[in-house]
């Protein structure tokens, strides 16, 4: 009884610290919220910090796969406001990092980029890691149309065909799941066994497609008459467009460019600002695995072109379908721009989450699954808890002690 009562105090004491918690631990109710304190908070357990691009790279396995250019139409590109690149003298130190603003140049390592881009940084260390294009609705228009292009041959590809190709890029995504894992801990600030946790995960999205894809089966319906049959086949949507967060960077991408290639449509990626490279290691490994060019595409932008390029992807009318994860704000205005051209819409939006503690609960599992469920990812998830309420006569424990 008396552990119990402790264990209740814990759990009492948990409910009443987390209502004094700066905003950033707050689970949001939004994917998104409070995103850069947020992901200062993922340091705690996190094993160590890269310190820059350079860094990072020499860390991977297969270096190829932190890539600083989008991808439309199978050319890595930086878009129409193309970056020039100027070469230095090699510096003696481990890797020199210098960033002038006035001047619109970026220098990481020996090399000075100019032009629009996007810096990524670490969250833990606020270092430079790298920079990718800050491309806005002309190269938006651009995926879109390769994506286009690439829709007739890869709808009338043969399921299973695309299913082999689904299944050769989850095995890739496993093969490079430490280098994967990397680039995300540097990036977004998951510890690396989370991180690795999330690669396996992520995965698991195209394995499943894979399977699946061969499986869109169809369906007869018993006619009302005798000289007719009435069939139902599915046939893929068209061109798809995906928004992604960054609190799941390789997850929220598989689960929806995996499902969209299943189906035999064709996609246009784009995500977060702040951990485009994990979007682009695994543009890379679809590549590897024989994605033909422009089924898979991923646009990169910062803050200031977002709204630029989502309106692009809102409005277009080759884009049928659009996927989004992210804010309830975010997505009432995606479902307001593409209404005009009646876009079909996958939202998955804020969500409020209770936890709920009965008169008969075991206690030592609910300060348990409290603690878990209000601090996975820094309370950065859409089932986070949000507020808790516990039976008045849990709560009464509190008072036997």
């Amino acid at each position: 009884m008396l552990e119990r009562a402790v264990n209740a105090r814990a759990l009492f004491r948990m409910c009443t610290i987390v209502s004094k918690l700066p905003p950033a631990l707050y689970p949001a109710a939004n994917h998104g919220s409070s995103q850069i304190a947020a992901r200062s908070h993922f340091r705690a357990t996190r094993p160590y910090a890269v310190s820059s691009g350079d860094a990072l790279s020499s860390m991977l396995a297969e270096p190829h796969l932190l890539r600083e250019h989008a991808c439309i139409g199978g050319q890595w590109t930086e878009g129409h406001a193309e970056r020039h690149v100027e070469v230095r003298a090699p510096m003696k130190t481990d890797c020199s990092l210098h960033v002038d603003m006035s001047d619109a140049v970026v220098f990481i390592g020996d090399h000075a980029f100019h032009g629009d881009c996007t810096q990524v940084t670490d969250p833990a260390t606020g270092a430079l890691l790298g920079v990718v294009p800050d491309m806005g609705a002309e190269d938006c228009r651009d995926a879109i149309a390769a994506a286009e292009k690439a829709l007739p041959a890869w709808r009338q590809m043969p399921a299973k065909q695309r299913s082999g190709l689904l299944r050769k890029w989850y095995d890739l995504v496993l093969a490079n799941q430490k280098d994967l894992a990397y680039i995300m801990m540097s990036e977004q600030g998951k510890p690396l066994a989370e991180a690795m946790g999330e690669i396996s995960y992520a995965a698991s999205f195209i394995e499943w497609f894979a399977e699946e894809a061969k499986r869109t089966y169809g369906d007869v319906i018993p006619s009302t008459s005798s000289d007719r049959r009435m069939l139902v086949f599915k046939q893929p949507v068209g061109v798809c467009a995906a928004i992604t967060p960054w609190n799941f960077p390789s997850a929220m991408i598989t689960r929806k460019a995996a499902a969209a290639l299943a189906a035999g449509c064709t996609m246009v990626v784009k995500p977060s600002e702040m951990t485009p490279f994990s979007a682009l290691a695994l543009m890379a490994l679809a590549e590897e695995a024989g994605i033909p060019p422009g089924v898979l595409n991923v646009v990169t932008c910062g803050s200031a072109n977002a709204a630029e390029v989502g309106s692009e992807m809102t409005s277009n009318p080759v884009v049928k379908k659009i996927s989004f994860t992210g804010s309830t704000a975010v997505g009432k205005k995606l479902m307001a721009q593409g209404a005009g051209t009646l876009k079909k819409m996958s939202l998955e939006l804020g969500g409020n989450a209770p936890f709920i503690v009965f008169e008969d609960a075991d206690v030592d599992a609910a300060v348990a699954g409290a603690i878990a469920a209000k601090y996975r990812n820094a309370g950065q998830t859409c089932v986070c808890t949000n507020r808790f309420y516990v039976h008045s006569k849990v709560r009464l424990l509190l008072r036997l002690v």
